[in-house]
């Protein structure tokens, strides 16, 4: 009954979420550290799935012509988080506009 888009986003994101939370790890928006797992986390599977669903970004990437990065905008600090994903480890750079 209209939760269609809703039940999207609670199937892509309840894999993320299962692979980072602790068993008790307190599950609120006040835990700043487990919000920034769950950021990276999904800022790391919304760089693998580009890789999986677009061959042809794949194949530039592979050939070295671009780089796939994520990256998240900090409303609050102005801050730019640009991470990598090389291996399957994330490399952080943080800039400040």
């Amino acid at each position: 009954m209209g939760m269609d888009n809703l039940n999207h986003l609670v199937n892509h994101f309840d894999p993320i979420i299962n692979e980072v939370i602790d068993e008790n790890e307190e599950r609120s928006s006040k835990n700043s550290v487990l919000l920034e797992k769950l950021n990276q986390q999904n800022i790391k599977h919304a760089i693998k799935d580009i890789r999986r669903q677009s061959s042809t970004l794949r194949k530039l990437e592979e050939e070295g012509k671009i780089k796939i990065v994520g990256a998240n905008y900090d409303v609050e600090t102005g801050s730019v988080n640009w991470l990598c994903l090389l291996n399957n480890v994330i490399t952080l750079l943080r800039i400040k506009i």
